[in-house]
């Protein structure tokens, strides 16, 4: 996105999480499989985005399954510690794990997540929680539309092409324009953004229905043995 052109795969990033490829991976493992960490580690971040963006389960189920990936990712972090205090000319946390940028942005998921459900709790108990709208999705796709007019444009052109992007954002608000054309799901396209799919008053009543404190603590207790199990299948 930084030299004019768009290299955002949208398309691959959802089949590579999905329980389709998923299934695949499986399907090679045996006993002593190499690739069984690979599928949990698939499993866990897809886990992270499938609680944002998925619009058919429930809060309940969104905390669980943020706070199963946080305790995995924490198991695994001080394992890696772990094994770096007794051979540390061979493990470290920097060659071992995750970038410290990627698990500070993986924990500010799951933080915000929990955050976000009893935010709408205690102060919007009557409006549903659209998860998949608290992300970078809306700017995306207004930088998307710009380069459906201009794909190459300059800070001067996209000042005029506001009005433009503003028309077409409200004509897909009021679900006057209904892209029939499926081709920008494919791979290599650039963006998805199907957040204005669907109808609000269609949204299912679990959006509606929060967890109480009780039964979060439930959740996180259900949610570590869970991680645990996953951690205990690659030896850590």
């Amino acid at each position: 996105d930084v030299l004019n052109v768009n290299k955002q795969d949208d398309g691959a990033t959802y089949q590579l999480f999905s329980h389709e490829f998923l299934y695949k991976v499986s399907q090679t493992l045996n006993s002593d499989s190499k690739n069984k960490g690979l599928l949990i580690y698939l499993f866990i971040i897809g886990e992270l985005i499938d609680s944002y963006l998925n619009r058919d389960i429930s809060n309940h189920e969104r905390i669980k399954m943020v706070i199963i990936g946080s305790f995995f990712l924490r198991i695994w972090k001080q394992y890696i510690q772990n094994a770096a205090n007794k051979y540390e000319e061979i493990f470290s946390n920097d060659r071992n794990f995750l970038a410290h940028q990627t698990y500070e942005i993986l924990s500010f998921l799951v933080d915000s997540m929990i955050l976000l459900i009893i935010a709408h709790r205690e102060y919007y108990n009557t409006m549903p929680l659209l998860s998949w709208m608290h992300g970078s999705e809306a700017c995306e796709h207004f930088f998307g539309m710009a380069r459906q007019h201009l794909s190459d444009f300059t800070y001067a052109d996209l000042i005029y092409l506001i009005s433009k992007i503003r028309h077409v954002t409200n004509a897909y608000y009021n679900s006057t324009v209904i892209n029939s054309n499926f081709e920008y799901k494919t791979s290599r396209v650039g963006y998805i953004c199907d957040y204005f799919e669907g109808n609000v008053n269609d949204l299912n009543s679990n959006l509606k229905i929060w967890p109480t404190d009780d039964e979060i603590r439930a959740l996180i207790n259900d949610a570590y043995k869970e991680a645990n199990a996953l951690a205990k299948c690659v030896s850590m």
